[in-house]
């Protein structure tokens, strides 16, 4: 906690604000695809990939002191057909993925490549999936 309140007290009031603005905007975004997304219609498809990937450290440097953490990824892709043309996805659902192994290990353990699963797709434009509609 420490490390976020040093970088946090580095920036500049204006930097602040812009931040705060974007994460709003941000997550306003995603709430409204989240329900959206409620009434996309299911279809089948299969799991090409799914793993954890490490994408190393992070390093940040406020007044002097360095501060780090690892960073992870998922990366997850899925293929499904619709309308007989086929598409691929990355997208899990929309909010914010964690960046902690464990939690996305414990999520990926549900979707392994091979796995055949439920896609939610946006009837107006097929090529927009999720595999979990609401979070």
């Amino acid at each position: 906690m420490r490390q976020h309140n040093l970088l946090w007290n580095a920036l500049g009031t204006r930097w602040k604000i812009l931040i705060v603005i974007a994460g709003v905007l941000i997550a306003l975004f995603h709430h409204r695809k989240q329900q959206e997304s409620r009434d996309w219609e299911a279809t089948p498809g299969v799991i090409e990939y799914s793993h954890i990937r490490y994408d190393g450290k992070t390093r940040t440097e406020v007044n002097g002191q360095t501060f780090s953490r690892s960073d992870y990824d998922w990366d997850l892709r899925y293929r499904y057909t619709v309308n007989g043309h086929e598409y691929t996805g990355t997208r899990y659902h929309y909010g914010l993925m964690p960046d902690s192994r464990e939690a996305l290990r414990v999520m990926a353990e549900d979707f392994p490549s091979g796995a055949e699963v439920t896609v939610y797709v946006n009837p107006d434009d097929p090529s927009e999936a999720v595999l979990k509609r609401d979070r």
